[in-house]
């Protein structure tokens, strides 16, 4: 396997990455974003659809009672 070189020699020049370091960590940032809203959007959609759902079983159940 060979050793492990370090590309960096410290954490700044790690975090800073010869002067790249705010598009690469903002492309980071955007993705976890993204990730986190492709997760996170779904659930509320369908907490959303299942309280409609419960809301028209309840108008339906009380308007066939009248009859």
């Amino acid at each position: 396997m060979g050793d492990v070189e370090m590309k960096f020699d410290s954490l700044e020049a790690f975090i800073l990455m010869d002067g790249h370091g705010a598009f690469v960590w903002f492309a980071y940032a955007i993705t976890l974003l993204v990730l986190s809203i492709n997760l996170w959007w779904p659930r509320r959609v369908r907490k959303q659809l299942i309280k409609m759902e419960k809301n028209f079983r309840k108008r339906v159940d009380a308007g066939s009672g009248e009859r």
